[in-house]
């Protein structure tokens, strides 16, 4: 039986937890918490082991490791990725980039509102237990009811103008890391001063055909592939909801701006057919 998901205060705002019980409830949290767009932030630890295994062996001994993670969702994964990298080299920094990463939480009445950083409530809670945004409302008069009471709370929320406090909705073990930086941004959006910066670009159970069409995944792709350094890395994974399987392609970007993949994992990335496409020419 799944756990209740907990509110947003007491997921994220409440001191004095052990590691591991701190995980548990995040890893409750996350899990029920539908964003504006339809997904959810529901990460695990050691989804992508082999993956970040490999990665950090090629950091051996660097002294400049950039790493930019787009898609972060809660961010577990990140804080494992970047940790293994530290593991061979002195020096690593982590840019972490999700729709998603900002929100407030307020009160009206005995209830708890998460709002996202537009003003869409991601929760509405009682008793430190909370209610994400329902999946298909339409589906019965219970979710449908649930989700105009959460309109209508955020809607009171923004028009009195009720004091609220910032929550970063990613997993405290990564959020207090001085050596990573997080940013909400949409990956559509090309950042002019990440242009050749990172040594690895990591883009992971977010650019798949499920999500987006192939003229929007070849623009990403394309972005993406504008922050890599010289010599540096793209890796593209996805993985599989019911065996845990990671398919993904690591490709390198050579001197000369030209890619090759290095490395696959499992059956290879889905979309790896598309980034000599969108390829600098």
């Amino acid at each position: 039986m799944k756990s209740r998901m907990p509110s947003a205060s007491y997921a994220l705002l409440t001191p004095g937890r052990d590691q591991q019980g701190q995980s548990l409830i995040e890893q409750a949290f996350f899990r029920g918490l539908r964003l504006a767009n339809g997904t959810y932030k529901t990460t695990y630890a050691n989804r992508m082991s082999e993956l970040d295994d490999y990665c950090a062996s090629l950091a051996t001994n660097l002294s400049d490791c950039r790493i930019l993670d787009v898609g972060l969702s809660s961010g577990v994964t990140s804080a494992e990725l970047l940790d293994k990298v530290l593991s061979r080299t002195s020096s690593a920094q982590l840019t972490g980039v999700d729709i998603c990463l900002y929100g407030r939480v307020t009160r009206i009445g005995p209830c708890e509102v998460l709002l996202d950083s537009n003003g869409r409530t991601l929760q509405v809670a009682y008793r430190n237990v909370g209610r994400g945004r329902p999946h298909s409302p339409l589906g019965s008069p219970a979710r449908f009811i649930l989700e105009a009471f959460m309109i209508l709370a955020g809607r009171a929320v923004r028009l009195m103008r009720i004091p609220s406090r910032e929550v970063t909705l990613v997993s405290r073990g990564l959020a207090t890391r001085p050596d990573a930086a997080l940013r909400e941004l949409s990956l559509f959006v090309r950042v002019p001063e990440w242009i050749q910066r990172f040594w690895l670009v990591r883009a992971a159970n977010i650019l798949n055909i499920d999500y987006f069409s192939r003229d929007d995944l070849g623009a990403a792709i394309g972005i993406l592939i504008e922050y890599v350094q010289p010599g540096g890395y793209l890796l593209l994974n996805r993985t599989t909801d019911v065996s845990g399987e990671n398919h993904g392609s690591l490709f390198q970007l050579t001197r000369d701006r030209s890619i090759k993949v290095v490395r696959r994992f499992g059956k290879g990335s889905e979309i790896e057919s598309m980034v000599p496409e969108a390829s600098p020419r």
